[in-house]
């Protein structure tokens, strides 16, 4: 007979009150004391409907969902800067831009010039080809 499982209400709302914090799933893990492998299982028990697994997949949605954002947040950075600078080469300012663009495909990403235009795709790969001739 399997173990009894450890998921219960003060688990569940000590799992909410963390789960939009950014965290990887293993630090998520760490501090509701599970292992990752754990949470993947009780996912999967939620998907198939059962209680109370069915009440743990949303926060475990939010998880994934929150995943890593101050790491997204310092990737952005890095990438615009990248992008709008004008000693980078061409090639690389073009390729940030697309790796922005291919990051987050669900949000609308806007980025910014120096002057508070916004910045396209089109417009940096004709900063590109002006700054190769």
């Amino acid at each position: 007979m399997a173990a009894p499982s450890k998921l219960d209400d003060a688990l569940v709302a000590n799992l909410d009150g963390i789960a939009d914090d950014g965290l990887t799933i293993k630090e998520v893990c760490k501090a509701i004391g599970i292992e990752p492998r754990t949470f993947r299982n009780w996912e999967a028990r939620g998907a198939t409907g059962e209680e109370p697994y069915d009440s743990f997949l949303p926060l475990a949605a939010r998880v994934r969902a929150g995943m890593g954002s101050a790491t997204d947040d310092m990737a952005w950075g890095v990438l615009r800067e990248v992008a709008e600078d004008p000693q980078a080469r061409a090639s690389d300012r073009l390729a940030a831009a697309t790796a922005i663009l291919r990051l987050r495909t669900a949000h609308r990403v806007e980025l910014t010039g120096k002057d508070g235009a916004p910045l396209t795709l089109a417009a940096l790969a004709q900063r590109a080809a002006d700054d190769e001739r």
